[in-house]
């Protein structure tokens, strides 16, 4: 991992821990029912993965270990919160984390079209 890759995960795992944190307050400010608050950081957690992952593909210029490891991180989640909703009978953000999938398998593609250029 060449030190641009790390400061960037860094910034990263920052960010994400700093976007769960102000997610969970709103939601604790607004009276929400902790399954509820549960839910939505998954979801939120899920799309910050997603994000990331782009944003290792763009920075390396293909693929690479990191980006396989973002990816993984991405597709578990996304499952276990579509699991997750399903068991308890909310599937307000099934939608939201398919596109999130969708999102990453097409970046994953494109950082397997930038490689071979």
């Amino acid at each position: 991992m060449t030190l641009k890759e790390f400061v960037t995960v860094l910034i990263l795992a920052i960010l994400a821990g700093l976007d769960q944190w102000e997610l969970r307050r709103r939601l604790r400010k607004g009276n929400v029912d902790a399954q509820t608050i549960h839910a939505r950081s998954m979801v939120n957690l899920t799309a910050m993965l997603m994000q990331s992952t782009i944003i290792i593909i763009i920075i390396s210029q293909g693929l690479s270990l990191l980006s396989a490891i973002f990816t993984a991180a991405t597709f578990i989640t996304a499952i276990w919160t579509l699991y997750y909703d399903n068991k308890n009978g909310q599937r307000q953000q099934a939608w939201k984390i398919i596109r999130i999938i969708i999102a990453t398998m097409l970046a994953n593609i494109g950082g397997w079209y930038m490689a071979g250029l």
